[in-house]
């Protein structure tokens, strides 16, 4: 199967969902584009803006899908999935008492490639590979923005980005051709990755960031109490580096929620990191900063080209 011919389902139409359909539908690299909410205001915002063809009901929405997408907050995956499974299931004319445990889906009629957008990989993908066996490849594109919502999604979002693509044990090379031929039509590159390799990464790279801006907020606003000049002294320096703090709080928890071990783990390389900067003598501080200046640049450049690729 090529995308070209792909009619794609996206479930949920946030940032990412929405952006995703934005693009999709405009590139003509697909066939066709529906998306469904639980939110009946977000299938009714969808719909207004033309982001795709958004029915009211999930099970409509179903049919004819060959790729699914699912684009909810991982906190929703589990229900998500259940809704889609008996969506499909009631397409199908399956009662409950048929198929009670609703998997494996292998026997069922539905999509043949299955994805979800989670930031992490070992514990969503455990949830979705029980259900979608060979059907099912993690993706996750390295891009967002601090304010989500249908209301900032866009077609560019994902313009040069980093898309992983994360394999399982049963994963099928179609759905692994799918995912990567994906990722080129959002205008990205890809990457092959194991869950756990990909879980402990994004701790580093975009979990603990993220914490750690929201650390740096709290710490200036118990400060703000007893210099009061310090939001004007707040310059683009602070602003950069906690640009992340201003996403949605139920964000972050997830991302604790589903990929703790990994990030607590990076969480006490980075604070003894900062304790040897601190008690460092002026000499030694000064080479160390340096290699942090040359590694920074160093990553910088490997990130860039990796989202030009």
């Amino acid at each position: 199967m090529r995308m070209k011919q792909a009619h794609v389902g996206i479930l949920g139409l946030g940032l990412l969902g929405g952006s995703l359909a934005l693009r999709l539908g405009g590139s003509g690299g697909v066939r066709r584009v529906s998306g469904w909410d639980a939110d009946p205001a977000v299938r009714a915002e969808a719909a207004r803006k033309g982001i795709a063809h958004v029915p009211e009901h999930l099970e409509d929405m179903l049919c004819g899908v060959d790729v699914l997408i699912f684009a909810v907050p991982m906190r929703s995956l589990e229900e998500a999935n259940r809704r889609v499974l008996g969506a499909l299931r009631r397409n199908a004319g399956i009662g409950f008492s048929e198929w009670p445990d609703l998997a494996p889906m292998e026997p069922l009629e539905g999509p043949r490639v299955v994805m979800d957008l989670s930031s992490a990989k070992v514990e969503p993908g455990e949830l979705l590979r029980g259900a979608w066996r060979s059907r099912y490849v993690g993706f996750h594109p390295m891009a967002g923005k601090e304010n989500g919502g249908i209301a900032n999604a866009t077609p560019d979002l994902f313009e040069g980005a980093c898309c992983a693509v994360v394999p399982f044990a049963e994963t099928s090379e179609e759905a692994l051709a799918v995912a990567e031929e994906l990722a080129l039509l959002l205008g990205a590159g890809a990457v092959r990755i194991d869950p756990a390799e990909h879980d402990a990464i994004v701790a580093t790279v975009s979990h603990l960031p993220l914490l750690t801006a929201a650390a740096m907020v709290l710490t200036a606003k118990a400060e703000g109490k007893s210099h009061a000049a310090l939001a004007a002294l707040a310059a683009g320096g602070f602003r950069d580096a906690t640009r992340v703090a201003s996403g949605p709080a139920w964000l972050g928890t997830d991302m604790v929620d589903a990929n703790g071990d990994q990030i607590r783990r990076v969480a006490e390389r980075f604070i003894a990191s900062l304790k040897e900067m601190l008690a460092l003598p002026k000499k030694e501080l000064e080479a160390l900063l340096a290699e942090a200046a040359n590694a920074r640049d160093g990553l910088v450049t490997v990130v860039h080209k990796g989202r030009a690729a």
